[in-house]
């Protein structure tokens, strides 16, 4: 594995400790390893466990500039892989090469500032591929590393080294969602691009790959308004599409606010079918909300769809018009249901799902196994109260019924994104386990888990003490040993 080029010394955070973009397990680090053991501290690792748990979330290069002025989103992106079976864990790292990385390697310092990778001190154009620190998807045999400002990069599974940007033969735009959807049936990823042509755009792009990862159709498409996009829902037949109210702003980006919530306006659903494409999109107002991310859609009885999702009344981490961003005591979230119709007049009916085990929830996730199909149960996490950082509550709900379980760790632990692993090829759905990162506040030290996805109130089946911290991170996969 190569190296940080020479002028590149290690990081010291010292200086910008108190900022809130450094605390805790939000700190990143500055070492890239490789292959190291992590220590099996409590069960055993079920032999049905073979493959690779893979993890990605910001991680800067060097200090900011301005620390005041920077926020978590914008951090170098990382991945971190888990090479797990045969009785053992292993531990990789491992930096994204975009060409902001590698600018500001080169150079030994920030070259970058702001959400517009703005060029500071003439540094070279900002023109660049984003960070790539968003999510990992492996399709097709290629694993993409994705953030939604910009096109993917591919990523070796094996070394994780940086193949480069993806734009299958020019065919893409500016834009590619952090969050394609698969379609286990017929083995297609559908994806989307908003802002496709520039921030502050109302062009977006509809995509699909076969299930060898090519791409078959782009499509362009127009949106009512310029919104940030984040997370979207197919079905078998449908494309689902939240257009919330969280509204690109060229007069605030340039004081560093590129989005603002405007909740005195209507929220928009786009419903298209996936045959006819974007160009039959019908758009169906609703009371304003937010979604960051979902759990899944599917096709309900008479035509409907259904679709289940963590909905906020307004979006965390974004200011409103007076430039005033929400306190994590003002924002909390729910589980709540879609149910669309799609006659001649469609229409949403949002209803809540169960009660809330914590104060705010986030990360869902399902058997993925069940993408575009019914599922039964979904599973998520959440913060003990408002005034917490991270997320330190692991939770399942069941949604035929509304009955949440859910396990608690201490106050300042963190955990990841859970993320499922069945117990074999042939497993019914929901039946096999929970991986994700618990990060220990007390010892300032990571773990993995597998937790029985049927019963979170039992002891961890497997617990491996990592050989190094992991920084808190957005998404990751799962990818299962050949």
């Amino acid at each position: 594995m190569d190296t940080l080029a020479a002028e590149a010394s290690p990081i010291s955070f010292d200086e910008v400790a108190h900022h809130p973009a450094f605390q805790s397990n939000l700190a990143p680090v500055s070492e890239e390893i490789e292959d190291l053991p992590a220590e099996l501290i409590s069960g055993t690792l079920p032999e049905e466990v073979a493959g690779t748990l893979l993890r990605i979330g910001p991680n800067p290069q060097f200090v900011p500039r301005d620390p005041a002025s920077h926020h978590w989103f914008l951090g170098d992106g990382m991945v971190h892989a888990l090479r797990i079976g045969a009785g053992e864990c292993r531990y990789s790292n491992r930096w994204v090469r975009t060409a902001k990385w590698q600018h500001e390697n080169a150079a030994g310092r920030v070259l970058y500032g702001g959400w517009g990778y703005r060029p500071l001190d003439g540094g070279p154009p900002a023109d660049l591929d984003g960070t790539a620190n968003t999510n990992l998807v492996y399709h097709g045999g290629r694993l993409l590393a994705l953030q939604e400002s910009s096109p993917p990069i591919a990523v070796d599974p094996g070394d994780l080294a940086t193949i480069g940007r993806e734009l299958f033969d020019g065919r893409l735009g500016k834009t590619f969602t952090a969050h394609p959807k698969l379609d286990v049936m017929t083995g297609e990823l559908v994806a989307h691009g908003v802002q496709s042509t520039g921030f502050g755009s109302e062009e977006a792009h509809y995509y699909v790959l076969d299930a060898a990862g090519e791409l078959v159709r782009s499509e362009t498409f127009r949106l009512p308004f310029a919104a940030y996009v984040h997370d979207f829902l197919i079905t078998a037949t449908h494309v689902i599409f939240p257009l919330s109210p969280l509204v690109a702003d060229r007069d605030s980006a340039r004081r560093g606010q590129p989005y603002l919530w405007r909740g005195d306006r209507p929220a928009l659903v786009g419903i298209f079918d996936r045959t006819v494409g974007p160009a039959g999109v019908r758009w169906i107002e609703t009371s304003a909300f937010y979604v960051f991310h979902v759990f899944n859609a599917y096709n309900g009885p008479d035509g409907t769809l259904i679709a289940d999702v963590l909905e906020y009344t307004r979006p965390p981490l974004f200011p409103d018009e007076t430039g005033r961003v929400p306190t994590n005591a003002e924002i909390s979230s729910a589980v709540v249901r879609w149910t669309i119709t799609t006659g001649t007049a469609p229409s949403i009916t949002r209803e809540r799902v169960c009660d809330s085990p914590a104060y705010s929830l986030e990360f869902p996730t399902i058997d993925e196994r069940r993408s575009a199909l019914l599922h039964r149960v979904g599973y998520f996490v959440g913060r003990e109260d408002g005034d917490r950082l991270g997320f330190n509550t692991l939770a399942r709900v069941d949604f035929a019924s509304g009955a949440v379980t859910s396990r608690r760790y201490g106050p300042h632990d963190m955990l990841s994104e859970p993320l499922f692993v069945p117990r074999g090829p042939g497993a019914p759905p929901d039946d096999g386990w929970l991986a994700f990162l618990l990060y220990r506040d007390e010892t300032r030290s990571s773990e993995l888990h597998l937790q029985d996805s049927t019963n979170l109130t039992a002891e961890a089946t497997t617990v491996f003490a990592l050989p190094r911290r992991v920084p808190q991170g957005f998404h990751g996969a799962w990818i299962p040993a050949q």
